[in-house]
């Protein structure tokens, strides 16, 4: 009898989920939406617990002999810094860990593959520009790509806890516009 609570105490500990050691500890994801005038940036810092969520004004995008243009261009966004709850935390590393990771090197490497016989044309589709790291692992896309689906319903996901916790009307409508394309393009509600 002995041996069968010890064989049982066994199972029950194996079949405990383990923490996913394999998540990320830093994740940048920079988003080119077509319907947008100035692109914007996520940060998720898993070792701070915190996201932030930024124009990338400091991009260039417009020559230098149109500075007029500059005057007239406003942020799409404010700057939103969140320390991460433990719910969304939890949410957030189950959304960018290791399938997250994987799938956005495999994406990359079909685009540097067929970078040459790409017509790479921005047309209406959301781009993307992910970096992430892991210990002392850094990778980069090589440019702004189109990701599957799943991808950008993570980063979805992450826009609507941004939009959770933001007070500003600017962010706000840029994650409803976001989000619209999204539900757009693949017919989802919420």
């Amino acid at each position: 009898m002995k041996f069968f609570k010890l064989l049982a105490l066994l199972l029950f500990i194996s079949c405990v989920p383990k923490e996913d050691t394999t998540s990320l500890d830093f994740v940048k994801i920079d988003i080119l939406a077509i319907q947008q005038h100035i692109p914007a940036s996520i940060t998720l810092d898993f070792k701070s617990r915190s996201l932030s969520f930024s124009d990338l004004t400091q991009m260039t995008l417009i020559p230098e002999d149109c500075a007029c243009a500059f005057d007239t261009l406003n942020p799409s966004v404010d700057f939103e810094y969140i320390h991460l709850n433990d719910s969304d935390f939890n949410h957030a590393k189950v959304l960018f860990g290791k399938i997250f990771a994987s799938e956005i090197k495999k994406i990359n490497t079909e685009f540097r593959k067929n970078k040459d016989t790409l017509s790479y044309q921005y047309g209406e589709e959301t781009r993307y520009r992910v970096s992430f790291a892991k210990d002392t692992i850094k990778f980069s896309t090589d440019d702004f790509l189109i990701i599957d689906y799943n991808n950008q319903r993570a980063i979805y996901e992450l826009l609507k806890i941004i939009k959770k916790h933001t007070k500003s009307s600017h962010t706000k409508k840029f994650i409803e516009s976001f989000s619209f394309q999204f539900e757009k393009d693949y017919q989802t509600t919420d």
